[in-house]
This record gives C-alpha cells, sequence and structure tokens, in this order.
C-alpha cells in the first residue's frame, strides 16, 4: 500500500500537481505504520543489504570489463575513494572562485559556501 500510494503521489507531482498536506500526511502514516512492523523493517533491511551486495558485485564486474582483468584491491580502492569523494564534493566541483564562479553558493548536500581562499569554503574537498 505504501509502495502503491507513494508511486500514485509520485505521479501526480509528475504531471504538475503537488501533493496535498492531507495526502503528504496519509503517506507518512503509511510508510510508520511499515517502519514500526518488526516483519517489514527487516525486510527492508534485508532488501536494502541485498541492493548493496548487488552494486558491489556490478561495480567489481564493471571493472574487470573495463580492466580485462580482475581489479587489484589497491583498485577497488581507489574507485572506493573516488566514488566517496564524488558524492561529497560541492556541485560546483570545489574549484570555484569569485571572479569565474557559475555555481549557486550551495553543495549538493545542502552546506553554503562563501569562495573564501579562492575556493569553496564547505570544507567538502
Amino acid at each position: 500500500e505504501v509502495n502503491a500510494y507513494g508511486e500514485e503521489l509520485r505521479n501526480k507531482h509528475l504531471a504538475g500537481m503537488p501533493p496535498t498536506e492531507e495526502e503528504i500526511s496519509k503517506f507518512d502514516t503509511l510508510r510508520e505504520n511499515v517502519v514500526k512492523n518488526d516483519a517489514a523493517r527487516g525486510f527492508l533491511e534485508a532488501r536494502q543489504t541485498i541492493d548493496e551486495l548487488l552494486n558491489t558485485i556490478n561495480h567489481y564486474l564493471g571493472m574487470s570489463i573495463d580492466l580485462g582483468r580482475a581489479p587489484t584491491p589497491e583498485e577497488i580502492e581507489e574507485a572506493r575513494q573516488r566514488a566517496m569523494s564524488a558524492q561529497t564534493s560541492c556541485s560546483c566541483g570545489g574549484s570555484c572562485d569569485k571572479e569565474s564562479c557559475d555555481c549557486d553558493g550551495n553543495c549538493d548536500h545542502g552546506h553554503d559556501h562563501d569562495h573564501k581562499d579562492g575556493g569553496c569554503g564547505c570544507g567538502n574537498h
């Protein structure tokens, strides 16, 4: 029911009709009931674990295909570090300055930055 109602609200939003407070409240109540249910919560946690495992396997296979061989542990760690770095950088890429900056002054993760010292001041680079 949560998934179906969530999809209904998503489709409504995509059609240009934002959900009402009442609809959002109904969805939150449905979702809260799922989270309170031990069996449902366990299922969701197991599904998340499986998704993470599949992502790891797909990443490893992709690297193997790209390299033409199995990646070394060092190459896997380097790719993991690059992926983590990409997730924590600003939308401007971390190299903006006052003169040439066309970013909006906000990181993707909500931190303002002020271009002090020639770069973003968010500290996430």
